[in-house]
């Protein structure tokens, strides 16, 4: 497993899914270049504006590879700049996943009616996002991803964004992250924490700190528990962080 993601690590240097969620999300291919999602968060005498930007496309390629350089908007005819904020993970590997986070703290009302589009720049090319701010109730926000880089090589990515403060939310062991891939009987033929023996501790949910993003990642060599490799075929990918006392779900489409 560690040769898969020293692998997967050099590809992409060289190169340069508290509340029950579940989202359903076709694999499709390349409806837009970007997907967004633009949040609000109180910070006493000011709003912390949180903007996540991610690649629509699951593939990763040679001549793919998007560079971020700004995020900003113009409202009432002066521009905001939003900071390009770090994805906190705690995982031994530093993967290059093509999403970002930015952000910015001000007194003003951003968005909706107050403010024109965004515009991301990466490559030095310019892309227009509605700016639209999403209204939640919820503690977090959830982002999975599928990415591909070839037929055996893949990674589970979720993004764990904090809306709201910490309420007693926990780990009860040492695992963060669990994948299970079913097939469209219901099957489980494959699930990251088979045969794996996690420390019974009491763990911290990250991110701690509301308007903070942290990074959960799973790979896969597209074998199954007993080791034999995964034909073609349509399946459901559930991204379960366990926390207590109510899990986060996601669930994806994946057609291999």
């Amino acid at each position: 497993m560690k040769a898969l993601l020293y692998t997967f690590l050099l590809v992409f240097v060289f190169n340069n899914c508290q509340s029950k969620q579940i989202e359903k999300n076709k694999m499709n291919s390349k409806p837009t270049v970007f997907e967004h999602y633009a949040y609000v968060v109180d910070k006493g005498d000011f709003k912390k504006y949180l903007i996540y930007i991610k690649k629509a496309s699951p593939r990763i390629s040679k001549i793919d590879l998007f560079l971020p350089e700004e995020c900003f908007t113009k409202c009432e005819g002066k521009r905001i700049d939003f900071a390009k904020t770090p994805i906190e993970t705690n995982d031994e590997y530093q993967v290059a996943i093509p999403a970002w986070f930015f952000t910015v703290e001000t007194k003003k009302n951003l968005g909706n009616e107050n403010c024109e589009d965004l515009i991301f720049v990466a490559n030095k090319i310019e892309y227009p996002l509605k700016f639209n701010i999403i209204q939640t109730n919820e503690k977090f926000k959830s982002f999975p991803q599928i990415l591909i880089h070839d037929d055996t090589t893949f990674l589970f990515v979720l993004d764990l964004l904090r809306l709201k403060p910490e309420e007693g939310e926990y780990f009860p062991t040492s695992e963060r992250l669990r994948i299970e891939i079913r097939n469209k009987q219901g099957k489980t033929i494959w699930n990251s924490d088979f045969d794996l023996n996690f420390l019974q501790v009491i763990g911290k949910v990250e991110p701690e700190e509301v308007g903070k993003i942290h990074r959960y990642i799973v790979p896969w060599n597209r074998r199954d528990n007993s080791g034999k490799f995964i034909e073609k075929g349509d399946f459901e990918v559930a991204f379960i962080l366990p926390i207590k006392p109510t899990n986060i779900l996601n669930i994806m489409e994946l057609s291999l």
